[in-house]
């Protein structure tokens, strides 16, 4: 009480503490606000050199000294506007820390490793010329070098060969060369057409966390990066001829917005003459390793359908990908016959930093093979190879979440599949007698109809007092868990479909693995029961034969999704709870 009522600045019995300054460097390291530097030293001049190289928007960006990219708090007040294209005062200290630190310390054990940050707003022949500079000053010091090129930093690699010949045939040439792409759009990737119309992840999160800039204000600062636009893809049909601004014009009228910021003329020329001389070019990749990731969905391409309001724009994605680059358009054609590829189940951002992937780079660096990854094109089903884009949605405006975006970073954990064993039984018969908890499906706006009206008859009509209260699934990704009181009949799981027209197999997985993931948390005590319902060992889901015959979809399909997204749940619930957690083992 007395230091409450004093007006003194000192007080009788009590010391004076003061809290040191804290940097923003150290609060952002705290709080998480940025993605960190990684910086390495320069090479001793005694050991094997690995130089790596980041991809697009991996290297970091500082305005005046000050960090922009990645920078939480500065995307929140709208400062991306700082390194616009005309902005003065930009540089690259550094990696980001969160992609490639792991790498780097795992391969520093063996190596000398430099980091090469560039500049990803520029375009890459200027950056090629800065790389050319540091080659010739690392082939001095008479040691092998090594480089580690992912997503874009390959391709400034790439564009390195193209543009300085010379050096590069004296590199190539050099004592235990090798040269490793992780994942590096060779040939292009049509993600950036998504990027360029708004509809990727990476735009859409930004906007929404930048209270300054509207989503097209951004794209008109991202639209300008001479490095974004060398990455469209190198195809020249007509419909898909990205130095044609006629082509882009097209695209902008199907999409509903004729002012959309896109590229200019200039821009266009400027591409396609950097486009045919990489096309014209003879590239000698003897020594050169690519590793290709996998994920659900990369953007492909694109069409424009003739509907009721018009044209309109059709995203399409593929699952001959790795989330940003496809297999098609990523590797060179020679170095699938070389026998050069291997092929790994990770997604684009994981390439570089999953560490079970570091003893086969490590393998590659060293002997330019490994035994550690298949050299077997995944196989992908008819349906999957090319599919409307998904509609998903991510709000998580985190720190962590934005970067996660940002960087290409799963959180998900690699569990082995036959760790999650999945039996299945095809039985046909009364809907009654179902071992286990039904999952049937329900499309948006529809009437509770068939196979469903019998579960709610089962039900004793706790469907329909849903389905009148507008408390029914319908749309992707929303569910129902009703589970009985009694032995008669286990109960239902109800999912939304979403519309019949468009119903896709990667949409199906997403609401059953969102259903069963629920039904999960209840079997393993974490979700409250109103009634005394009791599992069974093992534990188990009926199901119908969900979508088959809407939006395309196989009976094959239907159920290859179905079992996904039961091992997608399965995945999840053992990532977090471990051994001690109960998963669906019959189906």
């Amino acid at each position: 009480m007395l230091a409450l009522k004093s007006t003194s600045s000192t007080i009788d019995g009590f010391t004076e503490h003061f809290r040191g300054k804290v940097g923003e460097a150290e609060r952002n390291a705290i709080l998480k606000l940025d993605g960190g530097q990684f910086i390495t030293a320069e090479p001793s001049g005694k050991r094997p050199i690995v130089i790596l190289l980041p991809g697009i928007m991996g290297s970091n960006l500082t305005k005046d000294d000050n960090l922009v990219w990645i920078n939480y708090l500065r995307f929140l007040s709208g400062e991306l506007r700082h390194i616009s294209i005309n902005a003065t005062g930009v540089d690259t200290p550094s990696i980001i820390k969160t992609s490639y630190q792991k790498l780097g310390e795992s391969l520093q054990g063996e190596y000398d490793v430099v980091a090469f940050p560039f500049d990803w707003r520029l375009p890459l022949e200027q950056m090629a010329a800065k790389f050319d500079k540091k080659i010739k000053e690392l082939l001095k010091l008479n040691q092998p070098i090594k480089i580690v090129g992912h997503s874009m930093g390959g391709v400034l690699v790439r564009d390195f060969m193209v543009y300085h010949p010379a050096t590069w045939k004296a590199l190539n040439e050099s004592r235990d060369f090798r040269l490793l792409f992780l994942g590096s759009p060779l040939g292009g990737s049509f993600r950036i057409i998504n990027v360029l119309f708004g509809e990727d992840d990476i735009i859409s999160k930004i906007s929404k966390l930048d209270i300054i800039h509207s989503k097209k204000e951004l794209l008109k600062i991202f639209s300008q990066f001479p490095r974004l636009l060398r990455l469209l893809p190198f195809t020249k049909d007509a419909d898909n001829n990205f130095s044609n601004q006629a082509v882009w014009k097209k695209l902008a009228d199907a999409f509903g917005d004729t002012e959309w910021p896109l590229p200019t003329d200039a821009d266009t020329t400027s591409f396609k003459t950097y486009r045919d001389k990489v096309l014209s070019a003879t590239i000698d990749y003897t020594n050169a390793v690519y590793i290709a990731g996998q994920d659900k969905h990369t953007p492909c391409g694109c069409r424009i359908d003739d509907t009721i309001r018009g044209p309109e724009l059709v995203l399409l994605s593929t699952a001959e990908g790795d989330q940003s680059v496809t297999w098609e358009s990523g590797i060179p054609k020679s170095m699938i016959d070389a026998g050069t590829v291997y092929y790994a189940n990770h997604s684009h951002g994981a390439l570089s930093n999953a560490p079970a992937l570091f003893n086969a780079i490590k393998e590659i660096l060293a002997k330019g093979k490994t035994n550690l990854l298949n050299k077997n094109r995944p196989v992908v089903r008819g349906d999957q190879k090319v599919f409307k884009k998904p509609e998903t949605s991510d709000f998580d405006l985190s720190p962590e979440g934005i970067e996660n975006t940002l960087l290409g970073i799963s959180e998900k954990s690699q569990i082995a599949t036959n760790a999650l064993p999945l039996k299945v039984k095809v039985s046909h018969g009364d809907l009654k007698y179902v071992s286990h908890p039904l999952l049937a499906g329900h499309f948006k706006n529809d009437s509770i109809l068939y196979a469903e009206s019998r579960v709610d008859n089962l039900l004793a009509g706790l469907l329909q007092e849903r389905h009148k209260l507008g408390l029914y699934p319908g749309y992707i990704g929303t569910y129902e868990i009703l589970l009985t009181l009694t032995e008669d009949f286990p109960g239902a799981i109800i999912i939304g479909m979403g519309d019949p027209d468009t119903l896709t197999a990667f949409e199906l997985t997403r609401s059953v693995e969102q259903a069963a993931a629920k039904y999960l948390l209840i079997v393993n005590g974490r979700e409250k029961l109103k009634s005394t319902y009791l599992f069974k060992d093992p534990i188990g889901i009926s199901s119908l034969i969900i979508g088959c015959g809407y939006g395309g979809l196989s009976i094959e399909s239907s159920a290859s999704a179905i079992l996904q997204g039961v091992i997608n749940a399965n995945a999840k619930i053992s990532s977090l709870y471990g051994e001690n957690g109960k998963t669906i083992s019959e189906s």
